[in-house]
């Protein structure tokens, strides 16, 4: 029974790994994996013409579901027949490499990014000078779970897209000192008139601030450990160095580079930008968490809206 089982897997892994299998079942599984390629963006491509996906919406959505299912079934068995690829592994450390090879990783994004979508709707801002630009690519990517709004005012969302990584190292940072849920949203808030006066000052639409660009990429980027600039700031707030905290995040941190950027810009326009001041000179190793709170917490008085 064993034998047959192994036999079974070998003769999967022929058909599914490409250029192992030389028979006419092999062969017809290439080619049907093309088709399934070529079908799906051709429906993706359809299903901008509004005409199109009102008559034809709901077959077209189950192309994308049954897309979904053929790249999944794929990709496990892939995993499944892993030892038949690294021939001199044993089965578990086979499906381990497998996993995070190159191309065991390319298989998963083959389907990954057509499953997200049907359990996690979003929200997103196409930025153009070009009007008719942003609406095509509105046009293009819009569906019942991902919502896609236009932008004309590119300096205010390049401005937000940049300053909010800053912030989310400081947000991450008061985690790490275990400051609570009524400082991060006190410094989100706070942040938020810091970035829409620079983005002001530099000529952007000040309601671009309050959108998904704005407030929006704030408040996802603070508050899930998904971003590398919280998680920095995380082990900042745990005692690390700002260096080595980069290190062990292992990918580009890009508000610990943008801090000294966004603090030249402010002086170059004359905006007041505390918090941002206050975590560059931490990011610099000039200033420490606990006195860096203590600098916000005893600036003067003043109005909120100030």
């Amino acid at each position: 029974m064993a034998k047959k089982a192994k036999e079974f897997r070998k003769r999967m892994f022929e058909i599914v790994e490409i250029g192992y299998g030389e028979d006419s079942v092999s062969r017809g599984y290439d080619f049907f994996c093309a088709f399934v390629v070529i079908l799906n963006l051709t429906v993706n491509v359809m299903q901008t013409f509004q005409d199109l996906n009102a008559r034809f919406g709901t077959a077209f959505k189950t192309i994308e579901f049954l897309t979904i299912a053929f790249f999944a079934v794929d990709y496990v068995l892939r995993l499944w027949t892993a030892d038949h690829l690294y021939r001199n592994e044993g089965r578990p450390q086979a499906m381990l490499r497998y996993i995070f090879s190159f191309s065991g990783l390319i298989d998963l994004l083959s389907f990954l990014p057509y499953y997200l979508p049907f359990f996690f709707p979003a929200g997103v801002v196409a930025a153009s000078k070009n009007k008719a630009a942003a609406e095509y690519i509105q046009d293009v990517f819009m569906s019942d779970q991902f919502r896609v709004y236009t932008q004309e005012d590119m300096t205010g969302v390049e401005i937000a897209g940049a300053v909010k990584n800053v912030i989310a190292i400081t947000t991450g940072i008061s985690d790490g000192m275990k400051l609570g849920s009524n400082a991060r949203a006190a410094l989100m808030t706070r942040a938020i008139h810091e970035i829409k006066r620079l983005g002001t000052a530099m000529g952007a639409n000040p309601e671009t601030f309050s959108g998904l660009s704005g407030i929006g990429d704030l408040i996802v980027t603070c508050s899930t450990n998904l971003s590398r600039n919280r998680r920095c700031g995380l082990l900042i707030g745990l005692g690390l160095e700002a260096e080595d905290a980069v290190r062990r995040v292992g990918s580009v941190v890009e508000g610990y580079y943008t801090a000294e950027a966004v603090c030249e810009l402010a002086e170059k326009y004359d905006v007041e930008m505390p918090i941002c001041t206050v975590t560059n000179n931490v990011l610099k190793g000039e200033l420490e968490p606990e006195k860096a709170l203590k600098l916000l917490m005893s600036r003067s008085k003043k109005d909120e809206l100030q």
